[in-house]
């Protein structure tokens, strides 16, 4: 009886001890509240971590976008000016060419119109009378008479109008008519245009009329 006893309790001993090599530690409390906060600290570190590289990259995506829009906008302007400046370099030339074409024109028509008023003036010949005389006269005073002269032709008021003259000995010219022929005649230089002798004087280098030299030939 003594035996069954002990042996009981041995069994009860075995069964109320664990296994060897089973036996855990079981953590307290206060150790598990300290695991949990610092996996929280480490996941509000982590979620930090991640909205400042979120936000990191959001700047950066702005500050391109900003960038980008910024030279969109200064490429759209200078293109704008450029074709701003070309439109108005395309508008002087046009403006310019119109100019010179009406400048051409307007020359070519006060050539014409000399040209055909120095005609019909220079072919007159001594005593064909004239309304008006022709533009850009000069009048020219000889011995106290009034003279306009015009292209190498005299005139003379008569009545209302003007008669053409042969040249008053005694007129002065600064500068000789056009077409006027240098002859030589016993030493001395005379100047023939339009029927006319002229000499130079050498004290005021103006060109006076004079009498046609004795013997003189002209051959026109």
């Amino acid at each position: 009886m003594k035996r069954t006893l002990i042996m009981v309790s041995a069994a009860a001993l075995a069964c109320a001890l664990p296994a060897a090599g089973t036996a855990r530690t079981q953590p307290s409390g206060e150790l598990m509240k300290g695991l949990g906060f610092a996996d929280r600290q480490a996941r509000q570190g982590n979620q930090a971590s991640r909205q400042t590289s979120r936000t990191g990259a959001q700047s950066q995506r702005q500050t391109s976008r900003t960038g980008k829009q910024s030279q969109r906008q200064t490429t759209r302007s200078d293109t704008a000016d450029k074709r701003i400046e070309s439109r108005s370099d395309i508008a002087n030339d046009r403006t310019d060419a119109r100019t010179d074409i009406a400048n051409d024109r307007t020359d070519a028509r006060a050539d014409f119109a000399q040209d055909n008023w120095r005609g019909y003036y220079a072919a007159r010949p001594v005593g064909y009378r004239v309304n008006v005389l022709p533009t850009s006269y000069t009048r020219v005073v000889v011995a106290g008479s009034p003279y306009y002269y015009h292209s190498g032709i005299y005139y003379t008021s008569v009545g209302g109008g003007y008669v053409v003259v042969a040249a008053p000995v005694g007129a002065r010219l600064t500068i000789l008519p056009a077409g006027y022929r240098a002859v030589v005649w016993q030493g001395s230089t005379y100047y023939y245009v339009n029927n006319a002798y002229y000499a130079l004087d050498p004290a005021t280098r103006a060109y006076v009329v004079v009498r046609k030299p004795a013997g003189i030939v002209v051959v026109k």
